[in-house]
Order: C-alpha cells, then sequence, then structure tokens
C-alpha cells in the first residue's frame, strides 16, 4: 500500500487539486497557468525519489501488545481435535487481484504509447512539410526571436494538411504552420508566431 500511496495517491491528489486551482486562474495569462502545472508536474516526478531518499518517521499511538491469551470452550476444542483427526478436503477459488501497480504501470504505458504514436505522426507530417520563400515570414521570425531573446535556431515549416499551428523540439525546434497563413495578414503572422516562441522560449518541447 506504500507504493500506491506514495506514487499513485499522493500524485493524484496532486494533480486533481492543480486542476481545480487551475481553472480559478482561467483569467490569469497562460504563463502563470504554465508555471503552476509545471511546478505540479515536477513536484509529481521528485515525489517518489524523495519518499526513497527521506527516512520515513512511524509513530505508534497504541502500545504493542505481544502476549495474547485465547480461551476455547469444550466444544471449540473437541471440534479443532476432530478437524485435526479428519482434515477436510476444502477447495478456494482463485482470485484474481487488480493491483494498484499494474494499473499504474499500465496507464504509464498507455501514455508513453500514445507519446510515441504523436510524435511519429508529427515527423510524417515534417516530411510532407514545406519551406515558403517569403521574406515577410522570415522577417516577423527574425524580429520576435531577438524580442524573445532566442539564439537557438527556429525553422518555419507550412503544410497543406488543415492542422493547427504547433511546434515541437528540445534543440532544434520547429514551427508548423497551415497553408493557408499565406494569406494571414501580418498582426495575425506576428500573433501566432509569438504565442509559437514562447513555446521555444519556455522549452516547452522538454517538459
Amino acid at each position: 500500500m506504500n507504493f500506491a500511496l506514495d506514487v499513485i495517491v499522493k500524485p493524484t491528489l496532486i494533480l486533481m487539486g492543480v486542476a481545480a486551482l487551475s481553472m480559478l486562474l482561467r483569467r490569469c495569462s497562460a504563463a502563470v497557468r504554465h508555471a503552476v502545472w509545471i511546478l505540479a508536474m515536477t513536484s509529481v516526478i521528485l515525489l517518489p525519489i524523495a519518499v526513497l531518499l527521506v527516512p520515513q518517521l512511524e509513530w505508534s499511538v497504541l502500545p504493542d501488545t505481544s502476549t495474547s491469551v485465547k480461551f476455547l470452550s469444550v466444544q471449540s476444542a473437541a471440534s479443532q481435535a476432530t478437524q485435526a483427526l479428519w482434515p477436510a478436503a476444502a477447495y478456494s477459488p482463485k482470485t484474481v487481484r487488480l493491483h494498484p501497480e499494474f494499473v499504474w504501470v499500465l496507464g504509464i504505458t498507455f501514455l508513453l504509447l500514445r507519446l510515441v504514436l504523436a510524435t511519429t505522426a508529427v515527423k510524417r507530417m515534417t516530411k510532407t512539410a514545406v519551406v515558403i520563400a517569403d521574406d515577410d515570414w522570415r522577417k516577423h521570425l527574425r524580429e520576435l526571436s531577438d524580442a524573445f531573446l532566442i539564439r537557438r535556431p527556429v525553422r518555419l515549416l507550412f503544410s497543406d494538411k488543415q492542422i493547427c499551428p504547433m511546434t515541437w523540439g528540445v534543440r532544434n525546434h520547429t514551427i508548423l504552420l497551415p497553408s493557408t497563413a499565406r494569406q494571414w495578414s501580418d498582426e495575425r503572422r506576428r500573433l501566432v508566431l509569438a504565442h509559437e516562441l514562447a513555446h521555444v522560449k519556455r522549452y516547452d518541447g522538454l517538459f
């Protein structure tokens, strides 16, 4: 139960509390909500490690009684003697118990599989995406990168598929936009690029 409590129950309570807090902070900036979630995820990851490293103190409220006296009636003693002489072939059906550890491992496996499939789908879209030789897009990207103090290279690609603007990467960052973005106004271009570059600035791909 200690494993289930430290790895499953406590992190779940933390995430539920942060989900409720993020609803209360819905009028705050996205950066504030992002910081709250990053703090929560870091706490969830470090909690099992802290449990292993920090010694736990157990306090005993009731005294430990080492001796116990059991009185048996004559009828109960005779019944036990009969069972000892004639053991009954009792049949106990096997029951399958669903351990919390198994549920936890199954959930982690599902999330990792989902992450792998999503990463594969994104890489597949990258192979079919193209770079549009548009000086306006390059100008906006360069100016906003300087404003965010981003020194890492950011690749800008366009896809023919109906997608929402997205970004990914840890060292080499990529911003993928729909091909219809070529018809956007300069103001919308700057707003969308600023939003995606904010993800690059905060290393959201790593988290």
